[in-house]
């Protein structure tokens, strides 16, 4: 998160300053990124499938904080729009109505989403009001929102509460069946490894969510009898809801390497009564022998986290460790490099979010920014270093082989090609 200039009146400046350690000590409580909630919704959505629309209430501009011209649904946003003289005269109504009409009569959705931004929370503009009427009027569900970025919001409080939001408004079941898969991994076109084992057991897969999931699969969601969640402390808002519907949650580990795989699959089986185990049987096996042949151990890899703004489950579950024992089970030596305050605080508030995920044990370096890590790295001299892709530069420049943050394959079906990817960035370094 990037300060503005402080003041240059004292007493102003010192506000400013407290404002801002405020806003920072807050985010290490969670080990989370603010975001502003707009783009984070509209970033979520706009690659999902479906025949619902998005409208971004606010200026022309406001849609310029996410690639509004790419994702699978893009044509399906829309934006008011609005002009100053409508801002500063209050006269923003007109143009939402006039934009939800248009919507409800050309399009029919089945849903369409309201994003209240800032420039219309600073006028307090009842923009609810407006979304309520002509939902009335039209037959259109219409769920509004505000999104503005006056509020910090981590990116797990956004996802949780977009989430939410959306399976509030699914239909109930009278009768529950099946599974949800939510928070593990999927592939941008067709199925993922779980979802083929599952059906191949016979089980019936409701929705497989967030990532890859289309309008139906949203809708979908309150129909299963078990949902299995990846980091259950991520999602209380949708959970608890689910929860209230009937479904039985079970959480299991992100994907990522032998150990988890086994815990997600033995997590699995019993939540569907014994139907999967010996389907799996054989790609654990395979896996397994995969892990036993690698010859990387005591080596050290240094894994940063707390870099990605990327409104990807995948990338927050876990506080963005989800990938720490893949390298642990193959005997490396971990270390992680923790982008935050270097303050005692702070490092008390990530000691405990540590301790808490089973990491404490593990050495750990604080820096400030990414301006820091290449004098870190050259310090360190580690033989990999895991980073955010967009700081690559430093692991170039202290002459350190990486992996982009995520660079490993999840389930078992990745597992040999994640190690051999391991022993070969690791062979360059002797």
């Amino acid at each position: 998160m990037r300060r503005p200039p402080s003041s240059i009146d004292p007493e102003l400046a010192a506000r400013d300053e407290a404002f801002w350690r405020r806003q920072e000590k807050r985010r290490e409580r969670g080990m989370g990124q603010p975001c502003c909630t707009q783009s984070g919704v509209s970033w979520s959505l706009i690659d999902v499938p479906g025949d619902f629309a998005v409208v971004v209430h606010g200026e022309y501009d406001c849609t310029n904080c996410f690639h509004h011209h790419i994702g699978r649904s893009a044509r399906r946003f829309y934006s008011t729009r609005l002009t100053e003289a409508q801002l500063t005269r209050g006269e923003t109504a007109a143009p939402l109505r006039r934009c939800l009409e248009l919507i409800a009569r050309e399009e029919r959705p089945p849903m369409v989403v309201v994003l209240g931004t800032c420039p219309v929370e600073v006028i307090g503009d009842p923009f609810f009001d407006v979304v309520a009427r002509v939902s009335a009027e039209t037959g259109v569900p219409m769920v509004p929102m505000r999104t503005s970025g006056l509020k910090l919001t981590s990116q797990r409080e956004m996802l949780d509460w977009l989430y939410a939001t959306l399976a509030e408004n699914a239909p109930a079941a009278a009768t529950l069946s099946g599974v949800n898969l939510f928070g593990l991994p999927s592939p941008r076109l067709g199925v993922s490894e779980p979802v083929r084992l599952l059906r191949h057991a016979g089980v019936n897969v409701r929705a497989s969510l967030p990532q890859g999931a289309t309008w139906d699969d949203w809708m979908a969601v309150r129909q299963a009898a078990v949902t299995a969640v990846v980091d259950r402390s991520m999602f209380p808002r949708v959970l608890s809801l689910l929860e209230d519907g009937g479904q039985r949650i079970v959480e299991v580990p992100q994907p990522v390497g032998v150990e988890a795989c086994r815990q997600l699959y033995a997590g699995l089986d019993e939540a569907t009564d014994g139907a999967l185990a010996g389907v799996v049987e054989r790609e654990l096996s395979q896996a397994q022998s995969a892990l036993e042949a690698t010859r990387i151990q005591g080596r050290r890899v240094g894994i940063a986290i707390r870099m990605l703004n990327a409104y990807k489950v995948e990338a927050l579950v876990h506080q963005g460790l989800g990938e720490v024992p893949a390298f642990l089970e193959a005997g490396l030596d971990v270390e992680l490099l923790i982008q935050g305050a270097p303050d005692p605080d702070a490092e008390k508030a990530f000691a405990a979010a540590l301790d808490a995920r089973g990491f404490g044990h593990l050495p750990r370096h604080i820096f400030p920014g990414p301006w820091a890590l290449p004098a870190l790295l050259k310090q360190q001299r580690y033989d990999l270093v895991s980073i955010a892709d967009s700081s690559h530069h430093a692991a170039l420049e202290a002459d350190v082989p990486y992996l982009p943050t995520g660079a490993l394959r999840p389930y078992l079906e990745g597992v040999a090609g994640n190690l051999r990817m391991l022993s070969e960035r690791l062979g360059s370094r002797r």
